[in-house]
């Protein structure tokens, strides 16, 4: 169960540990303890809360470049007050759990980068590895009144959506929110120039579509007109032989001349009257 767990959360190790420090249980890749970590465990322990400790790196924990460390005490409730009976400490690779898997893109991003900030005096430090520049976790750092820099604006406590720059002092649009129990700021940021060019593309394609619906229209409204048009030309020539039709028929019928209508063969195909009364 301990392992399902870890591995559900992707932690790299959690251990169960008892009220004197010692390990109990543990799952995941056999990291020993360090004194700090004892240190923090008893203090857990002793005023029955979750702790955790500061972010750190180059540990040498098996790859491990930057993590923190949790202990949550577990107790159970006896009248009115919790007991502590063990503790749970987690070990967590930060890069790994939480910008990596914590906050994936579902979609795939030029620029698109998730990252760790906090106020230390009058600097903003970057806590997590960056995306475009190396080794720069807990090292680069800026003044905290750098302008329009997103970093230094959410170490101050802005949380929201706003577009400055980053650390490379290329514009972005940025959203940042703070982690509870921390003095940690998160960022998510992706470069303006690749979230416009989406929406310049998402324009074009639009305006193209409703260009080739309105030159639809058009194309139909120009074959009902000539539809119209050969109606009412069809009409006007059927007009014109039902006229000239009548006008023969009564001429052959009423005129005082034998008329005969002969077929090629020479034979009597029809007569008028005239023809009928001579012969």
């Amino acid at each position: 169960y301990l392992d399902d767990i870890r591995q559900a959360h992707d932690y790299l190790e959690i251990m169960v540990l008892n009220k004197e420090g010692k390990v109990i249980l543990a799952q995941g890749d056999k990291l020993s303890l360090q004194d700090n970590d004892i240190k923090m465990v008893s203090e857990a322990i002793r005023f029955k809360k979750p702790l955790f400790q500061d972010v750190y790196k180059d540990t040498g924990r098996k790859g491990q470049s930057l993590g923190f460390d949790m202990v949550v005490p577990l107790t159970i409730r006896e009248g009115r007050d919790p007991r502590v009976i063990a503790a749970l400490f987690i070990m967590v690779d930060i890069n790994h759990y939480l910008l990596a898997d914590g906050l994936s893109w579902p979609f795939e991003t030029k620029s698109a980068e998730n990252l760790l900030v906090r106020r230390e005096g009058d600097d903003v430090v970057f806590l997590s590895d960056l995306r475009f520049r190396e080794n720069a976790a807990q090292t680069l750092r800026f003044p905290i009144n750098e302008e329009n820099l997103l970093a230094a604006i959410a170490a101050q406590g802005f949380v929201g959506i706003k577009e400055g720059r980053d650390y490379r002092g290329v514009n972005v649009l940025a959203a940042t929110r703070e982690i509870e129990g921390t003095d940690w700021m998160l960022i998510t940021k992706m470069d303006t120039e690749e979230i416009y060019a989406g929406i310049t593309r998402l324009v074009y394609e639009i305006s193209l579509i409703v260009l080739l619906f309105l030159l639809l229209i058009v194309f139909i409204v120009w074959m009902r007109s000539v539809q119209s048009k050969l109606r009412e030309k069809t009409l006007l020539e059927e007009k014109e032989k039902l006229i000239l039709e009548t006008k023969f028929n009564y001429l052959r019928k009423y005129a005082n001349d034998i008329i005969l209508i002969l077929d090629p063969a020479g034979m009597i195909m029809d007569a008028n009257d005239k023809a009928h009364e001579y012969y």
